[in-house]
């Protein structure tokens, strides 16, 4: 096809998605899955056409917090990227958006296939936070990011961000759909391969955190066609991201998150931040998230204090 010449292209490596699209364009032009697998012939393939080979080949997530980014799957997804968006990147700037936590060797390694292998004109990185900040309109608030594979509370003043008010914990989108694969399985299922995509779905279409539909029961048609009813189990499993104690886990919730980062922010600061909180990573898309976020810090700040 023809080569799109000039411009910048933005690409986001969520835990998750994969999204990116020229800065021209008003929305991203590729999105696929950050997953991969060996097919057949013993190459590494990503995204759709993983997703296509995942009744036969396990699929493995690209970004995984347990386990260091193979730069050469990487590069495969640029080039991947580049070519589905006919892109020359010799005449491109490149704008890499990550979760913030990559280490500084696979940003340098990112940076080495920017300008050695792909020959991109220049390079920027950005976090998902301050972009969700910006994109807002905004420069001072607190970010609350809980994607695939991580959740983080991030403070920012004026355009700054507050460095010691950043609290992380490693529970997001992966856990709950691991707990529901549980209580799936406790249904006597036998597991298939690539069950996990397969729950993640049923989380992502019927999953909540608020409401009443716990009285609701679900029907589930499984890949073998046998049918699950689930009810209970779809808001249960959620809990985890605002209550992990209830399943024995040290780290703090959602809520507590957000009350931790604003503690350990400036006095004069906490209030103008309280004031404005963002929401960013799939995770967040939960029905009742954000009510259940406002909520519960609200029950923990003082009432003349707006949230």
């Amino acid at each position: 096809g023809q080569m799109e010449e000039g411009g910048i292209l933005i690409l986001d490596q969520g835990s998750s998605s994969l999204r990116a699209g020229l800065k021209s364009s008003p929305a991203p032009s590729y999105v696929a899955p950050a997953l991969g697998t060996i097919n057949e012939n013993k190459e590494w393939i990503f995204g759709t056409a993983a997703i296509e080979k995942r009744s036969v080949f396990p699929l493995q997530p690209i970004f995984d917090k347990a386990t260091p980014v193979n730069i050469s799957n990487i590069e495969q997804v640029w080039k991947g990227i580049t070519n589905a968006l006919h892109i020359d990147t010799t005449c491109h700037s490149l704008f890499l958006i990550d979760n913030g936590i990559s280490s500084l060797t696979q940003r340098k390694k990112e940076l080495e296939l920017c300008f050695e292998k792909f020959g991109f004109l220049s390079a920027l990185f950005a976090s998902t936070p301050i972009m969700t900040l910006y994109c807002a309109g905004q420069d001072t608030g607190i970010v609350v990011e809980c994607g695939h594979a991580i959740s983080q509370t991030i403070p920012f003043y004026k355009g700054y961000r507050i460095s010691q008010g950043i609290v992380r914990n490693m529970v997001g989108g992966k856990e709950v759909t691991e707990l529901l694969m549980q209580k799936i399985l406790l249904q006597g299922v036998i597991p298939a391969i690539n069950m996990l995509e397969f729950v993640r779905e049923i989380k992502e279409k019927c999953c909540y955190i608020l409401g009443e539909k716990d009285k609701e029961e679900k029907v589930i048609d499984l890949p073998d066609g046998k049918k699950i009813s689930l009810s209970a189990d779809l808001k249960d499993c959620c809990d985890i991201l605002f209550h992990p104690s209830k399943l024995h886990m040290e780290s703090s919730g959602i809520a507590e998150m957000c009350i931790k980062s604003i503690q350990k922010s400036d006095l004069d600061t906490r209030t103008d931040v309280l004031q404005n909180i963002f929401l960013t990573g799939g995770t967040t898309l939960l029905p009742g998230f954000a009510s259940m976020l406002k909520s519960e810090i609200a029950s923990q700040i003082p009432s003349s204090v707006v949230v």
